[in-house]
């Protein structure tokens, strides 16, 4: 994950502003967050069609820009990810895997006979439970019939390493990260300004 983190100096008023005004300011920083999400989305598009000479398919349309999120009450967060379906050259940094759904991954073994895009559904398959000193990623495997032959490792997650890819997002964070955080300080002023104090 990369992150774009601001550093607030002045941070006895900061918090003022926050106790006393939170409606004013959560509106200005979910609009300069958001804002920002859009420009980092714009460079890391520019920077993907630029590295391939070849057409990708990858258009602005290939990213998304969720909606503000809070997490706890505490954190305000925009996040931008692909949706692509060739979305996997864009790792380039160690990425970890969880399930969304299912209480775990199903990750098919090699040589097991799985095509791409089968799914553990697919197959008349039996559970076998994790041994009880396992190790807590190992949530059991999945077998055929009447054999030990593993198909499928049930994953609680799944570490996927850095691709090596050129660094579409960290080049794009690094040349918009200022207009970024210049965005959010914007976003803090005018909230100060309309609590009628003066910038933070």
């Amino acid at each position: 994950m990369i992150r774009v983190e601001l550093d607030i100096k002045g941070l006895k008023e900061f918090r003022e502003l926050v106790r006393r005004y939170p409606a004013a300011l959560r509106s200005e920083l979910t609009l300069a967050l958001l804002q920002g999400a859009l420009m980092l989305q714009g460079e890391v598009v520019e920077n993907f069609t630029q590295d391939y000479e070849q057409p990708t398919g990858f258009t602005r349309q290939s990213f998304t820009v969720p909606m503000v999120v809070t997490e706890d009450g505490k954190t305000l967060a925009s996040k931008l990810f692909s949706k692509a379906p060739n979305s996997r050259v864009l790792n380039e940094t160690e990425t970890v895997i969880f399930p969304r759904r299912a209480k775990a991954l199903t990750v098919p073994v090699d040589g097991a006979g799985v095509l791409p895009g089968q799914k553990a559904e697919d197959f008349d398959l039996t559970y076998v439970p994790p041994p009880a000193d396992a190790h807590p990623v190992f949530r059991g495997r999945l077998v055929r019939p009447g054999t030990d032959e593993t198909v499928f490792l049930l994953l609680a997650w799944v570490r996927i390493k850095a691709k090596g890819t050129p660094p579409y997002f960290t080049r794009a964070v690094r040349d918009t990260k200022g207009r970024i955080l210049d965005r959010i300080k914007e976003g803090v002023n005018r909230a100060a300004e309309k609590a009628g104090g003066g910038a933070t």
